[in-house]
């Protein structure tokens, strides 16, 4: 019979070994997108994110809850693309990750491209333990090769700080622009950049590490 003493000691030693699984990560993120039809004018809102590592690595989950709010088909295609091509440029892997992502507003349909680059930034962020600063908004979409892409040929008009309480607007730099008056330009920074890494570090303040 195995010493009492030794049995403890051998199920310490096991428990010690076996890593802790760490509590999901929520953040709430400005995002510009398009509430109700695709062709409405953009606005600022928030999406509600919680991240989640697993201990197996059966693969990338990702659920769009279906209240309060609901993401459109178009959106929920681009927020998953964004989530996997963040992650490839900068070399993290997905095969662990849970994601829920929920529209914090009863009976609103939220659409459009220009959200899915902040969100997949935003997820790769608490992926990595960053924190995001919450008064920075990127727009635009993730690219295939690693770039921030313009959503659209025509202008975008830069938001106004309003509730979201924005200080900063990061595009991509193939993005077009509308023009904004003296004011709106005081109020709030447009910061160019060209790819994923760029807009990782605008976001966080910090170089991706993986």
């Amino acid at each position: 019979m195995i010493p009492i003493f030794l049995l403890i000691m051998s199920l310490i030693g096991t428990l010690s070994a076996t890593p802790a699984t760490a509590a999901p990560r929520e953040q709430m993120i400005p995002v510009l997108s398009h509430v109700g039809e695709a062709s409405a004018r953009g606005t600022v809102g928030y999406v509600h994110i919680t991240f989640d590592r697993r201990s197996d690595a059966s693969g990338l989950a990702i659920q769009f809850n279906t209240a309060p709010g609901r993401f459109s088909r178009s959106a929920q295609a681009s927020i998953g693309e964004a989530i996997r091509r963040t992650a490839h440029s900068l070399k993290l892997s997905t095969d662990s990750w849970t994601v829920v992502l929920t529209v914090p507003y009863s009976d609103i349909v939220v659409s459009g491209g220009h959200l899915s680059g902040m969100v997949g930034l935003s997820v790769a962020a608490m992926a990595t333990g960053r924190t995001i600063d919450t008064g920075l908004l990127v727009t635009g979409r993730i690219t295939q090769e690693g770039q921030i892409g313009p959503v659209g040929s025509a202008p975008l008009q830069v938001p106004a700080p309003g509730r979201a309480r924005l200080r900063r607007v990061v595009v991509s730099k193939e993005q077009p622009l509308a023009e904004r008056d003296q004011p709106a330009r005081d109020l709030i920074q447009v910061t160019p950049v060209s790819s994923v890494t760029q807009a990782f570090q605008e976001l966080t303040g910090e170089a991706p590490k993986p």
